[in-house]
């Protein structure tokens, strides 16, 4: 899925081996957590091949699904009037966030890889989702094609405590 077009590329005198890829636009630039973050979501870090270089499609993090979705419910708004800040502490009394926060999802590898494959699917079989939200949700919930064996190890064990929580900084959740 292509969201963007190049509109420039400028090579610039730099004696470092990481390149940046990124969005010059101000509003990619923002403060979060008192850290002055100059990349945008879904920017790409990338270092220098001759020195073992790798390609980052996360520049500026590497958490899981750290993303922008809209949940789509039959809620009006006179049904939510009035109740919002009971429904946002509902929320966040049930969703971990902030900085170090861990899942109260305790899975084995094997099941993570599940999730890795089969997206939302795997939590509305598990009761963390009703049907219809397959239909509510960018590309049915999952991405074709992922192969959670091209995983390092690594990358499941950082990821493993992040499954369902909200995290920090850059993350939100609004209404």
């Amino acid at each position: 899925m292509v969201w963007d077009e190049v509109k420039k590329i400028e090579k610039i005198d730099y004696k470092d081996f990481v390149y940046d890829f990124t969005v010059t636009h101000p509003e990619h630039n923002f403060i979060a957590e008192n850290f002055v973050v100059s990349n945008c979501i879904g920017g790409v870090a990338a270092t220098d091949p001759d020195e073992g270089g790798v390609i980052s499609p996360g520049g500026i993090g590497y958490d899981v699904n750290c993303g922008i979705r809209l949940v789509k419910t039959n809620l009006t708004p006179s049904d939510v009037r009035g109740k919002i800040p009971n429904l946002l502490a509902a929320l966040f009394n049930n969703i971990p966030c902030g900085v170090g926060c861990t899942s109260s999802l305790k899975l084995p590898f094997h099941e993570l890889k599940k999730v890795l494959r089969d997206g939302v699917s795997w939590a509305i079989k598990r009761g963390y989702g009703l049907p219809e939200d397959l239909e509510r949700t960018e590309e049915y919930g999952k991405m074709e094609g992922a192969d959670p064996e091209k995983v390092s190890q690594q990358a499941l064990k950082r990821g493993k405590n992040q499954l369902g929580t909200l995290g920090s900084g850059n993350h939100f959740l609004e209404n």
